[in-house]
């Protein structure tokens, strides 16, 4: 059997497909992230250094690839087809005309529910998903790291 999509293969074959090169693609980012953070220092004079975010995410990137690369076919569904990575290309431009006006939580919020929303089809999984990520995010930097953002009206 072949591994390069063809015409006669399922949506989910081909859905299968694309999530394994996703994440492999995010495994390549996550090692690229994880070289370029290599010298800073991640603990500096007792605080958090410029290098523990880039660390933090390159494992987060990590994580999500290995995780995309081991999914089961079955998991995968024709909402996470390749049209959907051009949809959601589309949505994350909004972030930044949001966050100025309305502040990173509405931005976050928006944005996680548009992704959530074109990748798990339910509005309702969306937004809580979306709110929940935004809320958290928003309370990781806030509270846990001291980094005020901005609420909006700037």
């Amino acid at each position: 059997m072949s591994t390069l999509p063809s015409s006669t293969d399922s949506p989910k074959d081909l859905a299968a497909l694309y999530t394994k090169a996703c994440g492999l693609i995010l495994v390549a980012l996550a090692v690229a992230a994880g070289l370029m953070a290599h010298g800073l220092p991640v603990v500096h004079r007792g605080t958090i250094g410029p290098g523990a975010f880039p660390l933090l995410l390159a494992f987060a990137l990590a994580v999500s690839g290995v995780v995309l690369c081991l999914r089961k076919p079955d998991a995968c569904s024709h909402r996470t087809a390749p049209s959907a990575g051009w949809k959601i290309l589309a949505v994350l431009p909004l972030f930044p005309l949001l966050l100025t006006e309305l502040g990173t939580v509405v931005a976050l919020s928006a944005c996680g529910i548009g992704v959530a929303r074109i990748t798990s089809g339910s509005w309702v999984k969306a937004l809580l998903i979306g709110c929940s990520i935004a809320a958290g995010l928003h309370l990781l930097f806030m509270l846990g790291l001291g980094v005020p953002l901005p609420w909006g009206g700037a």
